[in-house]
């Protein structure tokens, strides 16, 4: 009869993700197995005819082995099905397949302390003050674990919002780096200088995370400075051809280019720059400044232009001022 039933289950969820034969048929079996074991057991104890102090014991076992027959089938099943959840977290790749064994272990345990306390009461024991005694000493445990319990918390935030995954470059507070470790206490980033930095969990979920690897667009802001003797014409021109030539690249977006002669400070006028990359891809982005770079020293040189250099003032007063040398039009003159 089982089989037949059990083919027939396995026949109309042939077609379904969920494995019903290897992950629910499979434990069935092993527990309808027991119960005819158990249930021929007793029988065969019936027919003795044994004292009464001896059938009240036996009465007990038949209800704790029953009782344990189907908390293990539980327990399996439980297991089952969350290996199959962590076959699914590895095949897409989810951060919860770091803290899949942990979250196995901690259900089955949950399950089994719940089971063994049912069967417990259920045979007679008192269980309120053994669950009383549990509430005080796991409050102590809970003060002295503060910190752990706080990374715990933080790792469950982690697999839950999945910011970034393994292998990812992301930049947590002042850390940045490659994830190379996700745990249950602790994450573990592997920094441009092959440094190993180990960030606690809680600090992970507090901390503001930037994750460079996944950038939708690069983009650069660039600010030019031109002496103050550059003639307007020669601005106006120059900002047109800046414009041509970021335009030119594929790689850039077009809607985002901006180019205008923006200020006129004491020490230059400023033209500014900026657009964003269609790849985010990190090496092209560079190589594409480096194009661009290159091609805005050449307009540059070719208008007959120059950059501004850095100016500083310096006042002198008193002796020290007479003595001082004065520069002017780049000369050295003594007074």
């Amino acid at each position: 009869m089982f089989r037949w039933t059990a083919g027939g289950l396995r026949r109309l969820t042939s077609h379904t993700p969920f494995r019903f034969g290897r992950y629910v048929l499979r434990p069935l079996r092993q527990a309808v197995e027991a119960l005819m074991l158990l249930v021929g057991l007793v029988g065969a104890l019936m027919v003795l005819r044994l004292p009464p102090t001896l059938e009240g014991v036996l009465r007990y076992a038949y209800a704790a082995a029953f009782a344990l027959i189907v908390l293990i089938f539980v327990l399996r099943l439980v297991n089952a099905s969350l290996d199959q959840l962590q076959h699914r977290a590895r095949r897409r790749e989810l951060n919860v397949v770091a803290f899949m064994p942990w979250i196995k272990r901690v259900v089955l345990a949950t399950i089994f302390v719940l089971g063994v306390l049912l069967i417990a009461q259920h045979l007679g024991a008192n269980v309120h003050a053994f669950l009383a005694g549990l509430g005080i000493g796991g409050l102590a445990v809970a003060l002295a674990a503060q910190d752990s319990l706080a990374n715990i918390f933080g790792s469950i935030v982690i697999a839950v919002d999945q910011p970034f995954r393994l292998g990812e470059a992301v930049q947590i507070g002042p850390n940045s780096g490659v994830v190379e470790d996700i745990g249950l206490r602790s994450t573990r980033l592997r920094t441009p200088q092959r440094n190993l930095v180990t960030i606690p969990n809680k600090t992970v979920a507090a901390e503001p995370v930037v994750n460079l690897s996944r950038f939708l667009q690069r983009r650069v802001e660039q600010t030019l400075a031109f002496p103050h003797d550059t003639p307007p014409d020669e601005i106006e021109a120059l900002v047109e051809e800046i414009r041509a030539l970021i335009l030119r690249e594929p790689e850039v977006d077009p809607g985002s280019v901006l180019v205008q002669f923006t200020e006129v400070t004491p020490t230059a006028l400023h033209v500014w720059l900026a657009y964003n990359t269609r790849d985010p891809d990190f090496p092209k982005h560079l190589r594409l400044r480096q194009r661009l770079n290159l091609a805005l020293l050449r307009a540059v040189a070719a208008r007959g232009l120059r950059f501004a250099l850095p100016a500083q003032s310096v006042r002198l007063e008193g002796a020290e001022a007479a003595r001082a040398p004065v520069r002017q039009a780049g000369q050295i003159q003594s007074p």
